[in-house]
């Protein structure tokens, strides 16, 4: 689903959480952020007996051994092999020709192809863009839409023919109408979604844009949608590409769109027109920016092990692994503690605040002595305006 509270695409709203799943906060600048504060700075390093010179030299490999990146998992459910892109429009719409010319280059892009083909979709084709001539009303709601597209589909209307499950019905409503998604409000939660719904026994895909004032290009929704839509079709029934095999805390979404959704716009040579990085499961197994295309250095600083056991007042040194899939500047690392109402909050010391490829950084984590429950600590590289995260979670020992 596509949000408007964060630069971009945000899925918990509606897609593959499902209605009432909780949200997954952003881990926010290193010194502030949604539900996260700066961690307390604790002893100097040297008082602690930990030597801040190990680990500190930069390796000429890229990436440097580094531990296992994230991968975006399946539920089983199935992709769609050679998805078809079939988009709709009403009355008055004035992008139509963009929307015909989007799409079908799309469809036969390396951009398409590039990352499609990690998940077993393969490629796609684009049929022209059906016109309908209605309004649309001023406000409507998802099981509204359903039954409206269930209606065009059912062997009376020649422009959409049967139902395809092979098929994505991407909607286009016009900014008069305003769409409501479970409890999601079109332009206020939402900028565009994708489902499911039946058409006899037809599985049949869509996807929803609406017309907002917000800067992110349609297009560029489009093509967010298109991608999950195709790598999780049917994402109550059938779940597929939508979860995570790490820790959550500080991604934003599951599925591969939600994924890279703060990263700014691109516009792909072969498509012509914005569009948005996607999650790419080969490029993280490399090393390399999850979010393809990607133009620019990608560096992350993780630990050693997601998890650390530690007891309630225990202290633990540890090891975080700095790497980049080319070469670039030193970047800053810093950690910020989860910001809880509950006397839980870990405090750490970190040896460094810079890094490169290949470096290690020891950081101490203490767990306070009233301490009851599990917490998480986000480690936050800044180069220029851009940021990575990782997570340390912190459980019993």
């Amino acid at each position: 689903m596509v949000v408007v509270q964060k630069a971009f695409f945000l899925l918990c709203a509606l897609v593959a959480c499902g209605p009432g799943a909780p949200a997954i906060p952003d881990a926010g600048a290193p010194d502030a952020g949604y539900g996260k504060k700066a961690i307390d700075a604790g002893p100097p390093p040297a008082e602690a007996g930990i030597d801040c010179t190990e680990g500190s030299t930069p390796s000429a490999t890229y990436p440097a051994t580094h531990p296992t990146m994230p991968q975006v998992l399946s539920y089983g459910g199935p992709v769609l092999a050679h998805p078809r892109f079939v988009p709709v429009v009403f009355s008055g719409e004035d992008r139509t020709d963009d929307i015909a010319k989007f799409t079908s280059a799309v469809a036969t892009s390396t951009y398409w192809s590039g990352v499609a083909s990690d998940y077993g979709v393969g490629p796609a084709t684009a049929s022209a863009p059906i016109a309908v001539d209605e309004t649309p009303p001023a406000q409507i709601d998802d099981v509204q839409i359903q039954a409206w597209l269930q209606a065009k589909l059912d062997g009376t209307h020649a422009d959409f023919g049967a139902p395809d499950p092979t098929a994505i019905y991407v909607l286009y409503y016009p900014a008069a109408t305003s769409i409501t998604a479970v409890v999601d409000l079109s332009c206020v939660s939402f900028l565009g979604y994708h489902s499911e719904t039946i058409v006899g026994a037809t599985h049949v895909v869509y996807a929803v844009i609406a017309r907002c004032s917000d800067p992110t290009p349609m297009t560029a929704i489009t093509a967010h949608e298109l991608f999950e839509a195709a790598t999780d079709p049917l994402p109550f029934s059938a779940p597929a590409y939508q979860h995570f095999d790490q820790p959550l805390q500080t991604w934003l979404g599951q599925e591969v769109g939600d994924l890279c959704e703060e990263r700014p716009t691109i516009v792909p040579p072969d498509v012509g027109y914005p569009a948005v990085p996607i999650w790419s499961n080969v490029a993280s197994a490399a090393g390399r920016d999850p979010c393809q295309p990607s133009a620019t250095p990608y560096f992350r600083t993780m630990p050693e092990s997601p998890t650390v056991a530690l007891g309630r007042g225990e202290t633990r040194t540890i090891s975080l692994v700095a790497f980049s899939d080319r070469p670039s500047d030193a970047w800053t690392v810093s950690a910020n503690a989860d910001d809880v109402d509950w006397p839980d909050r870990l405090s750490a010391t970190l040896c460094r605040a810079t890094a490169q490829n290949g470096e290690r950084i020891p950081i101490t984590i203490t767990r306070p002595n009233s301490s009851e429950y599990p917490s998480a600590l986000h480690i936050v590289s800044t180069l220029g305006d851009v940021t990575t995260t990782a997570d340390i979670t912190v459980v019993d020992e």
